[in-house]
């Protein structure tokens, strides 16, 4: 078959003409390989095109060494604890787990995108013991298939997750912990126990809430909460904190905890004096102790930036508090960017400068940054099935990737030269990068580009994990 084809642009171009032929051959498995001749230019260029295992070729290169590096720590062997209600026929109830977790490290984000993603490249599915990763029709069923009690077995592999192969584990000082919430938005109606509630921006809208505690100095996420969404955040403070506790090993490991205004009632602001934790915990309404702010003379608002100012109230007590606690007031005045002037307020027992204080809650920030990254790149926001449970424990898994993301950044990537990298690249970048494998047992040599970005720092350099 010939036609002509001319190509044209500006007048800094010329103009071209290419004369194609195209020669299609079936073969015995049913692949094409088509050879395409073109002239150019009087020389006559043959480009063959077929398919190919990739056996020793993946698209996720560090996918491959993240894998690795969970075989090694026998991190799946955690997984025998989970009784799957659903039967296993072609894959095992952990081979499930580990499609699940790969496709959340390589940023998926739906479960039909492991259909093209994971499936086509057999090669981390081999270092799993499987010849290829299950489709996306058997992960599907398998979180359909979640109950009650295999959601109850998935909370004590997730604790003891974060008990023995976090970042935090690590630790041997105090560890404090941020507590926030975020919405998950379900509107369709086939979502089960979706209801309305309050979602920042989205009134009136349908779907979840999830609470979250998070180690501050490392951000391995220590225990959650998922409810529907008329569930109140605020009532969940006090098993959150306790959930951190049994991790940590027993109160004495809690250091400051952190919590925004959504946290601040009188019922748990008692719970922390009576436990005697430290705290700095952003007041629920505003306009508890507006009262005092036209008796503080102006003088003794302490400057912060163009916008904030904080006055040191001293110990005042709690209001509605069931057994008359007293807190330190720092009072914070913004002026917004319209030029009203608010008013809020911190409760705290610490006894730093008020100013310290205030940048100490600011900080907090990081726990807002991690729930970001984990619903738009670990895409927690897409839920991957209409049912309850089934979501439930699709968001176990999510942040238990997240924590050994965390553990593989420190263990691996540092010491191979990768720094200052966050969880976001990783996801969308780094396990992106394209590697060959040379099987060679018990060790496994991984080569990557040795002009991409990320492995700039890692030329001549061979990694081996043994499994």
């Amino acid at each position: 078959m010939l036609w002509g084809l001319e190509t044209g642009g500006y007048r800094l171009c010329y103009y071209r003409k290419v004369i194609v032929q195209v020669n299609s051959t079936p073969i015995a498995s049913k692949a094409l390989v088509n050879r395409t001749e073109f002239m150019l230019e009087d020389q006559i260029v043959t480009v063959t095109c077929k398919t190919d295992k990739f056996s020793d070729v993946t698209p996720h290169g560090f996918l491959s060494l993240f894998v690795l590096f969970l075989q090694e720590l026998k991190f799946f062997n955690l997984f025998t604890l989970l009784d799957a209600p659903e039967k296993e026929v072609l894959y095992s109830t952990s081979q499930k787990i580990q499609t699940i977790i790969a496709s959340i490290a390589v940023g998926c984000t739906y479960n039909s995108d492991i259909n093209h993603q994971l499936v086509p490249y057999p090669v981390e599915a081999e270092l799993l013991g499987i010849k290829r990763f299950p489709d996306q029709s058997q992960i599907n069923r398998f979180l359909r298939h979640m109950n009650s009690v295999s959601l109850s077995q998935l909370d004590t592999i997730f604790s003891l997750s974060a008990h023995y192969f976090s970042l935090t584990s690590m630790l041997q000082d105090k560890v404090d912990i941020d507590i926030d919430s975020t919405g998950l938005i379900a509107n369709g109606h086939t979502y089960q126990l979706n209801r309305k509630g309050y979602f920042s921006k989205r009134r009136g809208e349908k779907g979840y809430q999830l609470s979250m505690c998070i180690a501050g100095l490392t951000g391995d996420v220590l225990v959650q909460s998922f409810m529907p969404g008329n569930h109140s955040a605020p009532s969940d403070f006090i098993d959150l904190i306790y959930g951190a506790a049994e991790i940590l090993g027993s109160f004495d490991r809690l250091g400051i905890v952190r919590a925004d205004a959504g946290y601040g009632i009188a019922a748990n602001l008692d719970f922390l004096i009576e436990h005697d934790l430290q705290f700095v915990v952003k007041g629920r309404n505003p306009r508890s102790f507006s009262d005092m702010v036209p008796y503080i003379p102006p003088t003794d608002w302490e400057y912060v930036n163009s916008s904030i100012s904080i006055y040191d109230a001293g110990e005042k007590f709690i209001p509605k508090s069931s057994s008359d606690h007293r807190a330190r007031i720092i009072m914070i005045k913004h002026i917004t960017t319209k030029g009203k002037v608010e008013y809020g307020h911190l409760y705290t027992n610490l006894t730093m400068e008020a100013l310290d204080i205030l940048e100490y809650y600011n900080s907090r920030q990081c726990i807002e940054a991690i729930i970001r990254t984990d619903k738009s790149y670990l895409n927690i926001k897409n839920l991957r099935t209409r049912d309850f449970y089934g979501i439930s424990a699709f968001l176990y898994l999510a942040f238990m990737t997240h924590n050994m993301l965390n553990l593989f950044r420190k263990a691996i990537l540092e010491p191979m030269g990768i720094t200052e990298i966050g969880l976001r690249n990783i996801v969308r970048k780094l396990m992106h990068v394209p590697a060959k494998v040379v099987k060679e047992m018990p060790c496994i040599s991984l080569s990557f580009p040795d002009k991409h970005f990320y492995t700039l720092e890692m030329v001549s350099q061979t990694v081996n994990i043994s499994v």
